[in-house]
C-alpha cells in the first residue's frame, strides 16, 4: 500500500496490522479488535480463521473470515483500517480464498457446511451468490470444506475445496457465480488418490502450460499432486509420503505455492512437529525435497558451535540413526546414514542440510526392511557406491545420483551369503592391486570377511577369517573395523569386545588376511572403537570404549605400543565413560578425537597432538546450549570445507543428526 508493504497477522483477539517497511525491525501499525456485540450482547475474541487482501476500484481491502461473519476492512490507510461491511455466514467457516469473473470480485468461502460464494464488488454491501452443501445439485460430498482455492482454466473459473470430512477435493465450475457446478470430485480411495484421506488445504499452480492442484493430507503424512488442466477429468500426478522416499512427513496439513527465478515451489507445515518443508514441483510427476526449518539453534561450548540439527519427522531420517559417512559427489558435499535404512543428505552448506533421498534396505527374498548398523562408500570408476552391513547382512547402493539411490547388491536373508555375512558390525573399504574391498567384523559368528566389491553388482567373498584360524585366537565379538596404510602396507584394527582386546592385520591381500598383532586391554576396559592417525612419522590407534581412551603406538605393527590412557575423571576427562564411536580428525596442525556415547549422550573432543599426553579440550551433551539430537550419540562424520570443520553425529535415540562447527575449538576452563 503506497508503496509500503505489510503483514496482517491473525490473533485470538484481535487482527494484527504490521508495517514490515523495516525486516530488520517490523513495527506494529495497528489492530482490529471486535467492537460490536454478538446476539446474546457479548464481545466475543476475534478469532479470525482466515484473512485476504484485494484490490476493487483501487482501493485495497482485507476479508475477515470469523466465526459466523465475513468483514470487508478499508485499508487505505494501514495505521486506521475501517469495517466497511459484515456479512453473516455459518459459525465454522475456515478459509476465504478470492477471484475476478466478468469483470465482478467474488469471495469464496470454505466452512463445516460446504463452500459459500460471496460478491464483494461493492465491499460496503456484499451479496451472498451461492451457498454449495452437501447433497443439493449433486454435491452429494460436500461435508466440511476445509480449505478452498480459486483458478481459471481455459476461459473458467474454477473453485478447488479440499473436504477432509470426505477424504477428497472437490472441482467446481462457478464461472457462473450465481450457478455453481460440480466438474469432478476426487476421493482417498479412487485410482491412485490414496493420499488424500482427511485433506484438509490445496493450492494451484501453472507449469508447462497445464494447471496442477496440490493437496496436503495429514491423514496420510504427505502432499497429493493432481493434473487439473481438464477440471471435469483430474489426472493423479504425484504423490509424497513418508512411505515414498521423499519427504518424511507427518502431519501435512498446509501448502502454499512460490515462484521464484523460474522454479515453482510448494512450502508445506507439519503441524505435529512444527516444521517447515520445501519442495520443488517444477516437473509435477517427480517433485523433489529441498529444505526445511525447525530446531535450528546457536551456542557456544569450549569453540563448538551447533550450527543445524534435524529429525526423522523434519525430512532428515527414520527412527534409529546409527552410523554416517560422508560421500563428494559431483562437487557437492553428502553424507550417508544408516538406521532402519540409508539416508542421503546434501551438507555442501551445513547451515542448511538438504535429505536428498532415503532407501530402506530390505532382505533379499522375504523384502522386509531390515536394521543397517554401518555404512561406508567407495567409488568404482566414474560412480559413487555406498555398502551397508547389519545383522541381515551387506548391501551395496549406487549413489551417484543421491537423489535416487539403487541397489545394486543384496547379500542379505535368502541369498546365497546369507550364512555367511549375517550379523556384521561395521564395514571398511580397502584396495589392493588395483580392486576394491569391504571388511566386514562378523560379531554374530566372531570371524572378519573380506568381500571383493570391484564389480558392485557382483560382490565375491574372497575369505573369512574367524577365532582360532591363522594365529587368530581371540576374534570375539568383533565390532569395529579400521584400516590404515602403513609403509604402503595396508592394515586393518578389528576391536573384540569379548576378549577386550584389538586385533591388527595384514590385509595387504585380502584374500590371505594375516595376523600381524594383537592389543591385549586390561579386564575392565571394553573396546567398542577404533580409530588411527598419522601423527609426526608415526601412527597411532585410539581406541575407545567402557572405561575411557588408550591410545597405542603402532607405527610397528607388529609389536603395538601403549602410550597413552584417559579414564572417567583423569585429566580433566569429565564425562568420558562410555565411547561407542570414534573418529580422529586434523584441524590448524593438530590431531584430535572425537568421541560419541550412546549411553550418556555426549560428544567429546580430545586433542592428541601429543599422543603421550591427550588433553580434554571439549564436550557437549544433550539438551544443553542448543545441542538438542544427542541423546543416544553415535555415529561420527567429519566434514571438512570452505577451511571450516563440521562433526555430524547421529542421535539414535532422538532420530535425529546435530552438526556442529569445531574450527574455533579451544580448550575448555
Amino acid at each position: 500500500i503506497a508503496g509500503t508493504t505489510y503483514a496482517a497477522v491473525a490473533g485470538f483477539f484481535e487482527v494484527y496490522i504490521i508495517d514490515m517497511a523495516n525486516l530488520g525491525n517490523p513495527a506494529l501499525a495497528t489492530s482490529i479488535k471486535p467492537t460490536q456485540p454478538d446476539e446474546s450482547g457479548l464481545i466475543r475474541a476475534m478469532n479470525a480463521a482466515d484473512l485476504s487482501s484485494i484490490q476493487i476500484s483501487d482501493r485495497t481491502y482485507m476479508i475477515i473470515l470469523a466465526p459466523g461473519e465475513l468483514q470487508m476492512i478499508d485499508m487505505a490507510d494501514p495505521y486506521n483500517p475501517v469495517q466497511v461491511s459484515r456479512m453473516a455466514t455459518s459459525e465454522n467457516v475456515l478459509k476465504v480464498d478470492t477471484i475476478l469473473v466478468s469483470d465482478k470480485t467474488y469471495a469464496v468461502v470454505a466452512g463445516f457446511e460446504g463452500v459459500y460464494i460471496v460478491d464483494i464488488s461493492d465491499p460496503h454491501n456484499p451479496i451472498s451468490a451461492a451457498q454449495i452443501t452437501d447433497q443439493i445439485d449433486n454435491f452429494d460430498t460436500m461435508n466440511l470444506a476445509g480449505d478452498v482455492a480459486t483458478v481459471q482454466v481455459s476461459g473458467h473459473t474454477y473453485a478447488i475445496a479440499a473436504n477432509p470430512g470426505e477424504d477428497g477435493i472437490h472441482i467446481i465450475d462457478i464461472s457462473d457465480p450465481y450457478n455453481p457446478v460440480l466438474a469432478a470430485h476426487i476421493t482417498d480411495d479412487k485410482g491412485h488418490r490414496s493420499v488424500l484421506f482427511w485433506a484438509t488445504d490445496v493450492s494451484v499452480f501453472d507449469v508447462s502450460g497445464k494447471t496442477y492442484a496440490i493437496a496436503a493430507n495429514p491423514g496420510n503424512g504427505g502432499i497429493k499432486i493432481i493434473d487439473i488442466s481438464d477440471p471435469y477429468n483430474p489426472i493423479s500426478t504425484a504423490r509424497i509420503t513418508s512411505a515414498t522416499g521423499g519427504p518424511r512427513v507427518t502431519y501435512a496439513i498446509d501448502v502454499a505455492i512460490e515462484e521464484i527465478s523460474g522454479q515453482v515451489y510448494a512450502v508445506m507445515t507439519d503441524w505435529s512437529f512444527d516444521t517447515i518443508q520445501i519442495i520443488n514441483v517444477t516437473d509435477p510427476a517427480n517433485p523433489r525435497w529441498i529444505s526445511y526449518s525447525g530446531g535450528f539453534e546457536r551456542a557456544t561450548q569450549a569453540g563448538l558451535v551447533p550450527i543445524a540439527s534435524g529429525d526423522n519427522r523434519t525430512g532428515y531420517l527414520d527412527a534409529s540413526p546409527r552410523s554416517i559417512v560422508t560421500a563428494e559427489i559431483s562437487n557437492r558435499t553428502y553424507v550417508l546414514i544408516s538406521g532402519e535404512g540409508v539416508q542421503a543428505i546434501d551438507v555442501t552448506d551445513p547451515h542448511n542440510a538438504i535429505p536428498a533421498a532415503y532407501f530402506e534396505v530390505k532382505t533379499y527374498t522375504t523384502n522386509e526392511v531390515v536394521a543397517v548398523r554401518d555404512i561406508d562408500s567407495f567409488q568404482i570408476s566414474d560412480r559413487t557406491y555406498a555398502i551397508t552391513s547389519g545383522w541381515d547382512g551387506v548391501q551395496i547402493l549406487d549413489i551417484t545420483d543421491p537423489h535416487n539411490l539403487v541397489s545394486t547388491a543384496n547379500m542379505t536373508v535368502g541369498s546365497s551369503y546369507w550364512g555367511m555375512l549375517y550379523g556384521t558390525g561395521e564395514i571398511v573399504i580397502t584396495e589392493s592391486s588395483g580392486r576394491t574391498y569391504g571388511l566386514v567384523a562378523n560379531w554374530a559368528d566372531d570371524s572378519v570377511r573380506a568381500i571383493d566389491i570391484t564389480d558392485p553388482y557382483n560382490p565375491v567373498l574372497v575369505s573369512n577369517v574367524t577365532s582360532g584360524t591363522n594365529n587368530f585366537y581371540t576374534l570375539r565379538g568383533e565390532f569395529s573395523i579400521a584400516a590404515v596404510s602403513i609403509d604402503n602396507i595396508t592394515y586393518a584394527l578389528v576391536a573384540s569386545t569379548h576378549d577386550n582386546d584389538v586385533h591388527i592385520m595384514d590385509v595387504a591381500d585380502p584374500r590371505n588376511v594375516m595376523a600381524a598383532s594383537n592389543i591385549t586391554l586390561t579386564d575392565d576396559f571394553v573396546p567398542h572403537s577404533v580409530s588411527t592417525a598419522h601423527i609426526s612419522d608415526q601412527t597411532y590407534a585410539a581406541i575407545a570404549g567402557y572405561g575411557g581412551m588408550v591410545i597405542v603406538d603402532i607405527t610397528d605393527p607388529y609389536n603395538p605400543v601403549p602410550v597413552s590412557t584417559l579414564s572417567y575423571g583423569s585429566g580433566g576427562l569429565d564425562i568420558l565413560l562410555d565411547s561407542d564411536s570414534i573418529k580422529t580428525v586434523q584441524m590448524h596442525n593438530r590431531t584430535y578425537v572425537i568421541a560419541t556415547s550412546h549411553s550418556y549422550d555426549y560428544v567429546q573432543v580430545i586433542d592428541i597432538t601429543d599422543p603421550h599426553n591427550p588433553v580434554p579440550v571439549a564436550h557437549v551433551t544433550d539438551d544443553v546450549n542448543g545441542f538438542d539430537y544427542l541423546d543416544g550419540a553415535l555415529g561420527i562424520a567429519i566434514v571438512q570445507m570452505s577451511e571450516r570443520t563440521y562433526v555430524v553425529v547421529t542421535g539414535a535415540d532422538d532420530g535425529g543428526i546435530q552438526i556442529i562447527d569445531m574450527t574455533d575449538i579451544r580448550p575448555v576452563h
